[in-house]
Formats: C-alpha cells, sequence, structure tokens
C-alpha cells in the first residue's frame, strides 16, 4: 500500500542531499527564530523542493513541516524536518538529516 511512496523518497532523498550538500559553503542566510534554532536558506529551499515535488506526485496528501509554519493537519500528511541537525550542518559536520515521515490516520 505504502510502497510507491517509499520507492519515490528512495529516490527522491538521495538526489536533495547532494544537490544542496555541494552548496554548504554558500550558504548566505542565517536567521534566529524565537526558540533559539537557526534556519538557513537551505532549510528553505529544501522543504520547497520536497513540498512542491510530493505535493505533484501525491496531491491529495497535506504537509506538517518544521519551517515557515507550513502545518496543515489531516488523515494523510507528510511529517518533514528539511535539515535535521541544522546547527550541523551549518558548522560543515556531517551529523544531519533530512527527516520525513509519512502520516496516515489509523495506519
Amino acid at each position: 500500500m505504502h510502497q510507491e511512496k517509499i520507492d519515490f523518497l528512495m529516490t527522491l532523498l538521495p538526489s536533495i542531499r547532494m544537490k544542496y550538500l555541494n552548496q554548504i559553503s554558500t550558504m548566505v542566510t542565517v536567521k534566529e527564530d524565537t526558540f533559539d534554532n537557526i534556519v538557513t536558506d537551505i532549510d528553505l529551499k529544501i522543504q520547497e523542493e520536497l513540498t512542491s515535488t510530493l505535493s505533484a506526485r501525491f496531491p491529495e496528501i497535506t504537509f506538517l513541516a518544521e519551517e515557515n509554519d507550513l502545518q496543515e493537519v489531516s488523515d494523510q500528511m507528510w511529517i518533514i524536518d528539511p535539515i535535521d541537525g541544522t546547527k550541523n550542518f551549518f558548522r560543515r559536520n556531517e551529523d544531519f538529516a533530512l527527516s520525513i515521515a509519512y502520516y496516515e490516520k489509523r495506519q
């Protein structure tokens, strides 16, 4: 039932990681939010690419995402942290990940 989503993510995520991994040294914007978490321009770019690509492929599924207050809770949703470990990413430490989960009510 969910194999199509898994297969799609297994193709999508490595390509996004490689695309943005090369941009570590070119980050321009770092903002501090009220919870003392840094948000980089790369966080925002990754989240935008994930949400646009996933919504094109699976338009019926909403998003609960960390950046830009994208929080449309529903019975089916993608839960996204575009860079889990942003401080490590910013410091050029490899301990970070693109985190995404699929939630379906009662599944």
